[in-house]
């Protein structure tokens, strides 16, 4: 990997949270518009939100009007594929294989460098649902197999059209413990059974893919959770991503699971999980973390829960200093 000294960040964006838009043309324009006036650079739009794709395919006429909407701001984009997408449980050619070329597709519309595809390196949903047993080696080692290879095919597609697919590391959950306690299994399982929680994991992924347009985008709030739940060290995660990452989501938290409500309101009071507060109302050592990047060149792309959009002033105000503060502005 070319290793290259001091780069600073392309700009400050701001994720639109894919349930908050809900598939509302009103709502996207009105958010774009407010990131644009707040002095955001990007924004991250969730393809999922805005309705982009229906199994597998590309929805050719709300593609256009929301490019339409889009193409009223003078905002650089990103967009953010369904967390549902798992290219380790599909066949070649299926459908999440389907949906994440389309997604790539739908960049290329509206004029986004990077597509966000979670890990797929998580095989605990099917028995937590009492579907299927946990899967033994020989079977995650074929479901790595399939995301390496669908990964190659979308990237040769994704340089045609000029856009960068970006892995990113996954945070842990306390139905995943409770998952594996049913099996007798600890916490310390979870290492083995959601490998996208480890960056080291990740990494290997993306050195087998082997592509210049599939790289890893920086989870900081899922790296900090995973480091407090599976005790490795967070910055030195930050240091072993870096040669691969291509985008960067930031925000805080305070490192801890979340708890028995979905609520983030009930969750806030006890710190639990990943709460998507603005940078610096958490414990996430994040200058120290833009530290440990110094060849990125990508977006600082900020993902903050709704209920802090009154703060985005704050928050965008508080990114730019953290960055200059490591010399990344």
């Amino acid at each position: 990997m070319e290793w290259r000294e001091n780069m600073r960040v392309k700009g400050i964006g701001i994720n639109l949270d894919g349930e908050h838009l809900g598939g509302r043309l009103g709502m996207l324009e009105q958010l774009l518009a407010s990131a644009s006036e707040l002095g955001f650079d990007y924004v991250e739009v969730s393809g999922y939100g805005v309705g982009a794709v229906i199994n597998g395919r590309l929805h050719r006429q709300r593609v256009a009007q929301v490019k339409a909407v889009t193409g009223r701001f003078a905002l650089g984009y990103t967009v953010h594929g369904p967390c549902e997408l798992n290219l380790c449980l599909d066949e070649a050619g299926g459908v999440h294989e389907q949906a994440l070329a389309a997604y790539v597709q739908f960049c290329a519309e509206i004029g986004a460098s990077t597509l966000v595809y979670h890990s797929g390196l998580i095989n605990l949903h099917a028995p937590d649902w009492g579907l299927a047993r946990l899967p033994s080696a020989e079977e995650m080692a074929l479901r790595r197999e399939r995301e390496v290879a669908a990964l190659r095919r979308l990237g040769d597609r994704a340089q045609a059209l000029g856009v960068t697919i970006a892995m990113e590391n996954r945070d842990p959950h306390l139905w995943e413990v409770a998952a594996l306690a049913r099996q007798g299994l600890g916490v310390d399982a979870l290492s083995t059974y959601h490998a996208g929680l480890l960056i080291p994991q990740v990494v290997e992924q993306l050195r087998r893919v082997g592509h210049p347009n599939v790289g890893m985008t920086l989870d900081l709030g899922h790296a900090y959770i995973a480091a407090r739940t599976c005790g490795f060290d967070f910055l030195e995660a930050v240091g072993q991503a870096a040669p691969w990452v291509k985008h960067v989501h930031m925000h805080d938290n305070v490192g801890k699971l979340d708890g028995f409500s979905g609520s983030q309101g009930e969750r806030q009071p006890l710190g639990q999980g990943d709460l998507h507060m603005p940078p610096g109302w958490g414990e996430i050592p994040l200058r120290e973390v833009w530290e440990r990047l110094p060849a990125y060149d990508g977006v600082a792309m900020l993902e903050i829960r709704p209920r802090y959009h009154d703060h985005l002033a704050e928050a965008l105000s508080a990114s730019r200093e953290i960055l200059q503060g490591a010399a990344k502005l």
